[in-house]
């Protein structure tokens, strides 16, 4: 398969600029005092943290996207296909269309796209012509006839000219999803230069994240009990990290470059360090999550994985770490803008 030299439409930070997560970390960034306990909460005995896939299995077929994946589509033009969107959702998530204005609205969405699978099936589609990202989450297309119903339980809209938060209806906080999206073009130009890096802070869920949540998240799905085994021990916004909340390695370049990891396990960590950007805890994967992990959530540019079936770099995810402590480097702010 031949990949882009260069990402469509608004990946990472074109259209979504005054995001806090399209700024670098400051020369200084504000460390929570609680993020030793916050790291903590993130391992276990045995499990070390890592950094995960995308939640897509090696053997994925096109329509078996994980629930962890949040596929974007670039806008499609005439390809597309007007739907009417039908909210489904308990009353939190129908608030959430009717905040959005969303309930009975028409949209365009490309003619081959589909959620991810299971039972999450998010849906994200840039709609340049309304400038604006169109955030589906539980969304099913029965019917690719003009004007069928876009079935969803919850529905959002970020206009281009907006921070990207207290939007989408993709996930919990509410964060647009091309917000952070790894996608190949930029990936692999990283890959290809010695100093490389992306130009953002890299969206991720995590393992073990408490009910609170900080500017740019609007909401939490994570959880002050034990109900996550795995998180058992670290309960309350002290013990566990707020979603929306900033990351970074707390490392420099020149220590990456003179590890012996991969050039592109070393692009990854150049973004993720102290010079650079870090990371933006966007999501939740205390269900089914691999073990102790940040796991990389934007897809980028779905139909990459319908032309090849999986996304190019799935296979050299997690990355490694060679030369770096990760627990002890791992470092969290006391907000999402450090």
């Amino acid at each position: 398969m031949s990949i882009p030299s260069a990402p469509p439409a608004a990946i990472h930070c074109r259209h979504f600029a005054k995001s806090p997560m399209c700024a670098p970390l400051p020369e200084h960034p504000r460390v929570s005092p609680f993020s030793a306990a916050w790291v903590a909460a993130q391992g276990q005995p045995g499990r070390p943290l890592v950094f995960s896939d995308l939640g897509l299995a090696p053997d994925a077929q096109p329509n078996e996207r994980d629930d962890n994946s949040l596929p974007l589509y670039p806008d499609a033009g005439t390809a597309s296909v007007a739907h009417v969107v039908h909210c489904s959702g308990a009353p939190y998530s129908a608030a959430v269309c009717e905040r959005f204005h969303m309930a009975g609205a028409l949209v365009r969405i490309p003619r081959d796209a589909f959620p991810a699978g299971n039972s999450d099936h998010h849906l994200s589609v840039e709609d340049d012509a309304a400038k604006r990202e169109l955030d589906f989450y539980g969304a099913k297309l029965p019917s690719s006839e003009p004007n069928s119903p876009l079935d969803a339980i919850a529905a959002g809209q970020c206009p281009y000219d907006g921070d990207g938060s207290a939007c989408s209806g993709s996930t919990a906080t509410q964060i647009a999803t091309s917000l952070g999206a790894l996608d190949p073009a930029l990936v692999l130009a990283a890959e290809g230069d010695p100093h490389g890096s992306l130009p953002f802070a890299l969206a991720t869920s995590l393992l073990c994240a408490s009910s609170a949540w900080v500017y740019p998240a609007n909401f939490s799905d994570g959880a002050n009990t034990d109900a996550t085994p795995a998180c058992r021990g670290h309960l309350g916004r002290d013990g566990r990290p707020p979603e929306g909340v900033r990351y970074f390695l707390n490392v420099s370049d020149a220590e990456i470059d003179a590890t012996s990891n991969l050039p592109y396990d070393k692009a990854i960590l150049r973004t993720l360090d102290r010079e650079h950007f870090g990371g933006t805890v966007t999501d939740t994967n205390w269900q089914g999550a691999p073990g102790p992990a940040l796991q990389f959530l934007r897809d980028g540019w779905a139909p990459i994985f319908r032309e090849a079936g999986v996304l190019p770099w799935v296979h050299r995810l997690p990355i490694t770490f060679a030369g770096i402590d990760l627990p002890h480097a791992l470092t969290f702010c006391s907000n999402g803008t450090c």
